[in-house]
């Protein structure tokens, strides 16, 4: 939460009252809610991203405004995940952490954040290297998307990790991507005396 305190002074006739403004909603207080100091304060505690303005009046009717433009955000929210393997027409198989596949790969990360900021955005690894991951905004579902395409035959540990500006963070993803095609060798072998049917 965060408590935000409004101040003016009016030496001549005094404060009469403030009305603050979050967004588009205002509320007025009067002087008798204010402290000793001509002060009132208000609690924000729950998430919100929108500016904050303020008007002071005073007994004889004349006010002073204050704006500074800032949007202000609290944010309790951890950004939320989700994972899509796309293999083409092949298919995959998770277990145990690892993700299965004989054919190539691509895994679609998808972030939901009303906060996200590029200049902060999830840090995705392979074998604990940074890899460069472009992410693209779809407005339609209010979600953040960013790729990556395994085509070579091999295990790859794969995380993900993101906090965001308020540092709630998310859930880390900690996979291993397996491509496998090769075929399983068969062996057979035979205990005791074979049987034969003539």
């Amino acid at each position: 939460s965060v408590d935000v305190t409004l101040y003016a002074y009016d030496a001549m006739s005094g404060i009469d009252n403030y009305t603050y403004f979050i967004g588009s909603e205002s509320y007025t207080v009067t002087s008798d809610s204010f402290d000793d100091e001509g002060k009132y304060t208000f609690t924000l505690s729950t998430d919100m991203r929108d500016e904050i303005s303020f008007i002071a009046t005073d007994v004889a009717g004349n006010s002073s405004s204050y704006e500074d433009g800032i949007v202000r955000v609290i944010d309790t929210v951890a950004p939320g995940v989700s994972v899509i393997y796309d293999c083409g027409n092949a298919i995959y198989t998770e277990k145990d952490y690892y993700i299965y596949t004989n054919s190539d790969i691509t895994v679609n990360f998808v972030i939901s954040e009303a906060n996200f900021d590029l200049a902060e955005s999830p840090v995705v690894k392979i074998d604990d290297n940074t890899t460069e991951v472009e992410w693209v905004y779809d407005s339609v579902q209010d979600v953040w998307n960013g790729n990556v395409s395994f085509t070579e035959v091999g295990e790859y540990k794969l995380t993900a990790e993101f906090s965001d500006r308020s540092g709630n963070e998310m859930a880390l993803y900690d996979h291993t991507i397996c491509i496998n095609n090769s075929v399983p060798v068969v062996e057979v072998s035979f205990t005791g005396s074979p049987v034969v049917n003539e």
